[in-house]
Order: structure tokens, then sequence, then C-alpha cells
């Protein structure tokens, strides 16, 4: 899980309605403090800004690998569970 800390509320709304997990390919991402125990950083090109990141909750997706809390019978996280639904396939 990655936490992005700013005080900076411009940028915060500038990323209102983008899903910050797919821009960073990362299980899940959003504006919080940081975690503790996480690893912490700050960006090197946006000032004020910390990342915190943390090992995702949740079981590992078999199809695409991202953590999620909300598995099915197969392991497959709601996306990948949409998907392959729709696939004349059996797992």
């Amino acid at each position: 899980h990655v936490s992005l800390s700013t005080d900076d509320s411009a940028l915060i709304s500038l990323c209102e309605g983008i899903n910050l997990a797919e821009v960073c390919i990362v299980s899940s991402c959003g504006w919080e403090a940081v975690a503790e125990g996480a690893t912490v950083g700050t960006a090197s090109n946006i000032p004020g800004l910390t990342i915190g990141v943390i090992e995702a909750r949740g079981e590992k997706c078999p199809r695409c690998w991202m953590h999620s809390e909300s598995a099915d019978e197969n392991g497959l996280c709601p996306r990948c569970a949409a998907v392959v639904s729709k696939l004349d396939i059996e797992i």
C-alpha cells in the first residue's frame, strides 16, 4: 500500500478523480497519514510530498498480482473476476 501525504491542497485537488493505485501500478494508494512501520521517502520533484510504502493487505490475485481484501473463491481480485467471468473458460 502506498500512502501519500502533503499539505499542498492544490496537489490533492489536481489528483481528484484519478485512480492513483492504477497510475502508480500498486495494489492501493491514497492520501492519508503514512502508516507506522512504512518505508518513508520524499518526492524529489514534488516538494512537500511524503510517500510511505507498506505491504498491501489481502490476497495476491494470481492473474494480475495485485492484493485484494475482496478476492473471490479462486483468489481473483474483483477486477480480474469480472474479466474472467466474461471469458468462455473454466478455471
